[in-house]
């Protein structure tokens, strides 16, 4: 559009230049270069808006139809709209006064005394690229009013069949309702496991606060298929009521509470999944790995949960959950607390729970014990478990596969409580390296470099147990990652949810690419044999 305006402006200086010259008539050629350079800028100016009309039509009507979207077809359209405004004034010169001069207004342009010639210019150049730049735009606007319409008033108690753009409209419905999911974090933290380092550090503190005695007892409980038997009616009572109590004026950000209740029915009420070539609508409970169910399933069990947190607070025991897995803390007896588990096993329908009682108990990926009255963490493995994690001939870059080990022995510091538990594990890491192709030197360095940096190398050498309690409790006390970005996103949750808010481009967080490694072909045989025939394989690298 810019080189047309261009052109508009180059025509402008020689009709200046020229225009108030008696003999301008007797400069045919230079007239009628004058007003096809006219036509060019003005008919160019509309297919450029036509252009762009389709542009925008491909990626809201037509977004399913990737290649649309593609640079080539652009690059197609913007070429034919260059070539089509250039050739089709050409049409006026092989016709008598085709491109003319005016004495009225002296001016050079297609006039009516070729009335064929001008009707075609002003069909081609005007009416028809602005007839089908409207004609685009009303059905772009139409598809939105209808999509809009679609997700908004839909009844709740009529049918559930597909929707032709379910697709986009569910995604865009699952990034307003995971809104939820850092507000539920906000106000269910103090109950709330993010991790096994988590777990640690509040058993850790129940210690410090002197509530850790030698009756304590430890109580793990899994709930049994939670995600698929929250009921429908039960989980949106829980939510509405939820975004009742957390909202600021029934708003969440820039949303209604109605307009959320909205989203969340028409979710639930399209659920569908195949069959052995059947489809089946699921009319309890949510999809399995939705991010939008496990929201519904943490506010549900949030409502479910609240007697046991209270008798938890009462006797200053811990009480957490992390999804469908509780842990708790008790020093009653074991009968009374079977009592208690047992009564609220039989409070909702919906909720069954499996419990285990004891002083030494596996959760998540710890194993916690009451030894003598001193709590003792240990990394747990299942039994199912094979020690494999990525290959050192993988093709990964270099830097992944040295921070392997070290993550690997920074998890077993936070967790393991006692040094020689460290030392079990260190060993357990360093047998998995071997045995996936870490080379003992990378593995040496690597546990050298992370003792050095932490300032713990009698740890190393000869298992200092005052030194590695500090290590633990260094580690332990730093916020991982995804902690960190948690802090960040409970931030002004209500008015500004996380997920509305508009995203900051950061130039430090862009990495260059990463160049190809020949880690494989530095360890494979430069000759192999394949059927009997001995094959030379030849690498030259730059």
């Amino acid at each position: 559009m810019t080189a047309f305006t261009f052109a508009h402006a180059v025509y402008d200086c020689i009709t200046a230049i020229y225009g108030f010259r008696q003999d301008w008539a007797r400069e045919q050629p230079l007239c009628a270069f004058t007003g096809y350079v006219l036509v060019i800028s003005a008919a160019g100016t509309h297919h450029a808006h036509l252009v762009e009309a389709l542009s925008r039509l491909f990626f809201t009507v037509f977004f399913k139809r990737k290649f649309l979207q593609t640079y080539r077809v652009h690059w197609c359209l913007i070429i034919g709209n260059w070539l089509f405004t250039t050739l089709a004034p050409i049409l006026p010169f092989f016709y008598e006064y085709g491109y003319s001069y005016e004495e009225e207004s002296r001016l050079c342009y297609p006039t009516t005394k070729q009335f064929t010639t001008s009707m075609y210019l002003i069909v081609v150049g005007y009416v028809t690229p602005l007839s089908l730049t409207l004609v685009i735009y009303f059905i772009i606007w139409h598809t939105a009013r209808m999509s809009l319409r679609r997700t908004m008033n839909r009844d709740e108690n009529n049918g559930t069949r597909l929707m032709p753009h379910a697709k986009r409209e569910m995604k865009l419905a699952r990034n307003l309702l995971i809104a939820q999911a850092p507000i539920f974090l906000s106000v269910a933290r103090e109950t709330t496991f993010i991790n096994s380092i988590d777990v640690i550090r509040k058993l850790e503190k129940d210690v410090e606060d002197g509530h850790f005695r030698p009756t304590t007892k430890f109580v793990t409980m899994d709930v049994t298929d939670l995600y698929t038997m929250i009921p429908r009616q039960g989980t949106l009572e829980a939510l509405v009521g939820f975004c009742m109590k957390h909202s600021k004026n029934n708003r969440i950000g820039t949303l209604y509470i109605d307009h959320i209740m909205k989203i969340a029915r028409l979710i639930l009420d399209t659920n569908y999944f195949a069959y052995y070539d059947k489809y089946y609508k699921q009319i309890r409970g949510g999809a399995m790995g939705s991010a939008f169910t496990q929201v519904l399933a943490n506010i549900y069990m949030y409502e479910w949960e609240q007697d046991l947190i209270k008798y938890q607070k009462s006797k200053n025991e811990i009480y957490g959950r992390y999804i469908d897995d509780i842990l708790m803390t008790t020093n009653e007896p074991e009968h009374k607390i079977c009592q208690i588990l047992d009564k609220e096993n039989n409070k909702n329908v919906n909720i069954k729970i499996n419990y285990q009682i004891g002083i030494s108990v596996d959760f998540l990926d710890v194993t916690i014990q009451n030894v003598n009255n001193r709590l003792r963490t240990v990394l747990y493995h299942k039994l199912a478990a094979e020690p494999y994690i990525l290959p050192f001939t993988s093709e990964h870059p270099r830097h992944i596969l040295r921070n392997i080990p070290c993550t690997a022995i920074l998890r077993a510091a936070k967790i393991c409580s006692d040094v020689n538990d460290f030392n079990v594990e260190q060993h357990n890491i360093m047998t998995s390296l071997l045995l996936n192709g870490y080379p003992p030197k990378c593995i040496d360095k690597c546990f050298q470099h992370f003792f050095k940096l932490n300032a713990a190398t009698s740890v190393l050498t000869d298992l200092n147990e005052r030194t590695y309690q500090h290590l633990h409790q260094k580690l332990l006390r730093q916020p991982t990652r995804r902690e960190k970005q948690l802090n960040v996103r409970l931030i002004d949750l209500i008015e500004a949810p996380t997920v509305l808010q508009s995203k900051i481009w950061d130039k430090s967080i862009m990495y260059s690419r990463y160049p190809y490694n020949f880690t494989v072909l530095a360890v494979y045989p430069n000759n192999f044999t394949i059927g009997g025939n001995k094959i030379l394989l030849n690498i030259t690298t730059n």
